[in-house]
């Protein structure tokens, strides 16, 4: 009759006469020799054995046939490594025997080794109870380390509330990755450490920085460089270089700039990377068909899209199917033809993620905040398309806030927008914040107070004070500094280019030195040494 438990576990072959002793033995047969984590049959198995052997042998008698299965074990005749998980190491065995052996009768054999209260059932109940997993996953996590089934109770608690923390994970996430690194459960910290400092080094980054929490996708991140090995990472990041194709720039360029670009490119795929963790697990025929999609629909080369999927990596996880349906969709609601949706998926390839719901209150949003059809709203979109990746309620937030804070109506708001459809894609507090920057400044003075009013009453002007620099307001500070605002109107103030305000007030590039926040004068400022690279910008134009 054969150990049920061994049938469980198929750690040992079958043997008759010790697995009958192991079934008879008293329940304090769960005996375990410390560091040594293999089932307690096994252990009573061997103990068995070797008991029957030195009697057999002191009596002259041959044991060769009646004990033959245990010489499997035996080193000299084992097939493979000395020594395997789950079973018990050949130079234990040969401790073991000798005491063993001294015993006059088998029932002796349990009190000499050192006892641990637990069974492999009370292991799998503890697994179950500390982690939150099922039996079955129990088994498979006492299958891969039998060391982190035999922990006590209190280490493990300890232990999988430091991997908690470290790995901000789902359960089956965790329990993936402890299956596949079973010392995780033992030592958290030291294996995150070291497969991270593995990863910085492929990834060529500062530990510090990988370590580092940076956005909600880090715990994912850590979960997948976990998962890889370094060999394996690498691996991983030539296959994403193999999808941007330098083959015509080496025909073109010289192969000094070629390298060149070839390092820019790796440290792009490392940002999206950092970005995107899912792209060290999809397929690679997923992201080759993903690639396909992208520049098709927007036809251009992969390169030129790169600053794009930099910034959205998650395009490139996205499977070429869904790509293709989310262009037809755009293409469908916003009446577009091939070329005007390649157009405008270059500006904004991100456009492509857009639910399709999504865009569809959008435009409804749009076009009844400002009181015009769907297509003329569908029109101010496509002047600006990172508009299409706004939701609609921060749409309709940025419109509310500019009615409310310079009065205007729904016809004002619309020429606002139409000449500068980018004030849709601030925020409410960002918008607010400029607006009273330009009106607390130009209310310091009586005039500039009077000409303000005057100025904002036309909608056009409001969309050019709107995009006044902060560094240009500090015109205005330095002419009430130097009582010289009477001489110099709000409109000229802030509309003139650097290079004529500092012609009209030579003072000012010395007087910046000392109060500019970043330190040193700004190129713009630097008077006759600087070429006139920027125009006026005419915010404030009256007409």
């Amino acid at each position: 009759m054969q150990c049920t438990q061994h049938q469980q576990h198929g750690r040992l072959p079958s043997l008759a006469a010790p697995a009958a002793a192991c079934c008879a033995a008293p329940a304090t047969a769960g005996i375990r020799q410390p560091r040594l984590q293999t089932h307690t049959c096994h252990r009573v198995l061997l103990a068995a054995g070797a008991a029957a052997a030195a009697a057999a042998a002191h009596a002259g008698q041959s044991c060769q046939a009646t004990h033959q299965p245990y010489r499997v074990q035996q080193p000299q005749q084992q097939q493979g490594p000395p020594f395997q998980k789950g079973l018990p190491h050949p130079a234990a065995v040969d401790r073991l025997l000798p005491v063993v052996a001294s015993s006059s009768s088998s029932s002796s054999y349990p009190r000499l080794l050192p006892t641990y209260p637990d069974t492999p059932d009370s292991c799998q109940q503890q697994l179950c109870e500390v982690l939150h997993i099922t039996p079955a996953e129990a088994q498979l996590l006492m299958l891969s380390s039998a060391d982190a089934a035999a922990l006590p109770r209190q280490q493990l608690e300890a232990n999988w509330a430091q991997l908690q923390r470290l790995l901000p994970l789902s359960r089956p996430q965790l329990l993936q990755a402890m299956l596949q690194l079973p010392e995780l459960l033992l030592q958290p910290q030291q294996v995150v450490g070291i497969r991270l400092a593995e990863a910085a080094g492929v990834l060529q980054l500062p530990l510090a920085q990988l370590q580092r929490r940076q956005n909600v996708s880090t715990p994912q991140l850590h979960w997948q460089l976990l998962l890889l090995s370094a060999q394996e990472l690498e691996e991983r990041l030539a296959q994403l270089l193999q999808l941007l194709d330098l083959e015509q720039l080496q025909q073109q360029r010289k192969q000094q700039q070629v390298q060149q670009l070839s390092r820019k490119l790796r440290q792009s795929v490392v940002a999206m990377v950092l970005q995107e963790p899912r792209l060290l697990s999809v397929g690679q025929a997923q992201l080759v068909s993903s690639v396909e999609a992208v520049e098709q629909v927007c036809s251009w080369p992969l390169l030129r899209l790169l600053p794009a999927l930099r910034a959205h990596p998650r395009l490139l996880v996205t499977p070429g199917e869904r790509l293709y349906a989310a262009a037809a969709t755009l293409q469908q609601q916003l009446r577009l033809s091939e070329e005007g949706l390649a157009l405008a998926l270059r500006r904004a390839p991100a456009a492509l993620l857009v639910p399709a719901g999504q865009l569809a209150d959008l435009l409804a949003e749009l076009a009844a905040n400002l009181a015009v059809p769907t297509d003329v709203a569908a029109d101010i979109l496509l002047q600006e398309p990172q508009l299409l990746l706004r939701r609609p309620g921060a749409v309709s937030a940025v419109l509310g806030s500019l009615r409310s804070t310079f009065q205007l109506s729904s016809d004002e708001l619309l020429q606002v927008v139409e000449y500068d459809p980018t004030v849709l894609c601030w925020s409410p507090g960002s918008l607010a914040d400029s607006s009273s920057k330009f009106k607390e400044a130009a209310g310091r003075h009586k005039a500039w107070a009077a000409e303000y009013k005057q100025l904002m009453s036309k909608p056009v002007n409001v969309a050019r004070a709107l995009r006044i620099e902060p560094l240009r307001l500090l015109r205005l500070t330095f002419l009430l500094r130097s009582r010289m605002a009477a001489s110099c109107s709000l409109k000229a103030a802030v509309s003139m280019s650097g290079r004529q305000f500092v012609g009209q007030y030579p003072g000012y590039a010395a007087w910046l030195a000392q109060h500019y926040s970043a330190g040193g004068v700004p190129r713009q400022y630097r008077g006759i040494e600087l070429d006139e690279d920027e125009d006026e910008d005419d915010e404030g134009e009256e007409e």
